[in-house]
């Protein structure tokens, strides 16, 4: 493993913890966000790596990137259940207004991505508060293994959201600019 996956791993696993300990309150997240950049380096987001595809980067690399963040982001709950008790809840269904605050909340955060981490996180705490969702792939897989019964439609729809709401954020950047 080389230090930039394991970067990837640990940025994602210090993230995460912070979201399972936050309790919702997306200042916490936030200030988890700046926090574990400082840390690791890390990109965090496994929708941006995606969408950077599109854009032509190196396939093998993205792969293990995300796979890295998935990694971070399971052994994160996998820690917060042992210190905290196991809390499984029921999926919810699919609902098209979840994936259109999805969509939002990843097109508004993606936009503020890019400059430091404070910028992510303001960026971050506008989103969660304004539109709700998690806007990251690991986060969706973190959510999607702590349900007794995680729903893989769900799990698809809901990463596709994310990942179209960075690839807009980049139209929409390059549109303005």
């Amino acid at each position: 493993m080389d230090a930039i996956s394991f970067n990837e791993i640990a940025g994602t696993f210090f993230f995460c913890s912070a979201i399972l300990s936050s309790g919702g309150d997306s200042m916490k997240v936030a200030a988890g966000l700046v926090v574990a950049s400082a840390i690791s380096g890390a990109g965090f987001n496994s929708a941006a790596n995606l969408a950077g595809l599109v854009g032509g980067a190196d396939a093998q690399a993205t792969v293990v990137t995300v796979a890295c963040q998935m990694v971070g982001a399971f052994l994160a709950l996998q820690v917060h259940n042992y210190f905290n008790g196991e809390s499984k809840g029921g999926a919810e269904s699919m609902d098209v207004k979840d994936l259109a605050r999805e969509f939002l909340g990843t097109m508004m955060l993606a936009s503020c991505a890019g400059g430091d981490a404070m910028g992510t996180a303001l960026g971050l705490y506008v989103a969660a508060n304004t539109f709700g969702g998690d806007f990251n792939p690991a986060v969706t897989f973190m959510n999607f293994c702590n349900t007794n019964n995680g729903d893989p439609q769900r799990f698809g729809a809901t990463i596709g959201a994310q990942v179209f709401g960075w690839i807009a954020a980049g139209h929409f950047a390059n549109f303005i600019a």
